[in-house]
């Protein structure tokens, strides 16, 4: 789970607050850091928005600068680290970076007196992490996370928080996220031009299940999480569920009539999976399953997403069009 979305601090005795009444500082500029999981080096590709830059960092230089934000001994950050948060790869940490100049208040002497937090707190860092995290995962599978989140000072040369940490209350499951050459502009694009939430019900609610799928304790949740998600965009209702629901899926993300039938095919044993685990509490659910049903999932989102449909309309065009018949995308979105 991101700290982003989840905005839940630490357990009182964990709260690390600052008092900055005798406390005084060199700038007027506070700073914001998160510290993100599961993703390498590949992330430096990545261009954000709104001044927030992504760095590296030597590991024992990050544990250090984290040990003196919680003011805690480095080998208790390094024991929550490892293996709570997967934020170490091949020996550096990834942290996401914002600054906001002239919002710390002093006196004459230099002693701090307060920080506008009506510039931090209006400023759409949060907002705009949270959408880029989630549209990375929509792009490609792998856990890219942001677990830890400090606002803090520099106080001789030191940073001091002055707002409590935010930290996840879940684990992150380890699954490395990495954005090939060819992928960046794919990816930037995506960001770019994908507005969250989506203006459309059905399809933001099989986003947060299929955001569900990632932190939940077990894959037999995953997994049903996944096939919420699914059946949200693409069950018509009515009977012949596993039919339509598998058809309406190959239809929609079928390349040629093969690939269509392939896909109808896993579509109909994987809610045949879904069917047993219902009825019964008992079927093996693996995770070659949910990384599949997963892929339909985050791939029927973003072609959705792209026909600007309502539920209605999106499934009178699959009905009337055949296994790799994708007329839609020459049409911008019309029915078939």
């Amino acid at each position: 789970m991101d700290i982003i979305g989840a905005h839940l601090p630490e357990p009182p005795h964990l709260v690390v607050v600052v008092s900055l009444h005798h406390a005084k500082t060199e700038a007027t500029t506070a700073y914001s850091l998160g510290v993100l999981a599961n993703v390498d080096s590949s992330i430096l590709k990545l261009a954000l928005e709104h001044g927030l830059t992504i760095e590296a960092v030597p590991v024992r230089q990050g544990e250090a600068f984290i040990s003196d934000l919680e003011n805690r001994p480095v080998n208790e950050v390094h024991e929550m680290l490892d293996p709570r948060f997967p934020c170490v790869n091949e020996g550096r940490m990834y942290f996401v970076r914002a600054s906001f100049a002239d919002v710390v208040q002093t006196n004459s002497e230099g002693v701090v007196t307060g920080v506008n937090m009506d510039v931090i707190s209006g400023f759409d860092t949060r907002d705009y992490l949270l959408n880029v995290l989630q549209l990375l995962r929509l792009f490609k599978e792998g856990n890219v996370r942001m677990p830890l989140k400090y606002d803090y000072l520099l106080h001789n040369g030191k940073p001091m928080l002055f707002s409590p940490l935010l930290r996840s209350a879940s684990d992150v499951a380890p699954d490395t996220y990495s954005i090939s050459d060819s992928e960046i502009s794919e990816v930037q694009a995506l960001i770019q031009s994908t507005k969250l939430p989506f203006r459309q019900a059905y399809l933001q609610l099989a986003l947060e299940n299929f955001e569900l799928s990632y932190n939940v304790p077990n894959l037999k949740l995953a997994f049903l999480s996944l096939m919420i998600s699914l059946e949200t965009m693409l069950n018509p209702g009515g009977g012949e569920i596993t039919h339509r629901l598998a058809r309406n899926t190959c239809v929609l993300l079928g390349k040629d009539s093969d690939n269509s039938r392939a896909i109808y095919d896993d579509v109909k044993r994987l809610y045949r999976k879904r069917s047993n685990l219902i009825h019964s509490g008992d079927e093996d659910i693996e995770l070659e399953d949910v990384s599949r049903l997963r892929k339909y999932v985050r791939q029927s989102i973003r072609e959705i997403d792209n026909t600007g449909l309502s539920k209605n309309e999106l499934v009178d065009m699959l009905d009337s069009c055949g296994f790799g018949d994708r007329r839609w995308r020459q049409h911008s979105g019309r029915l078939c």
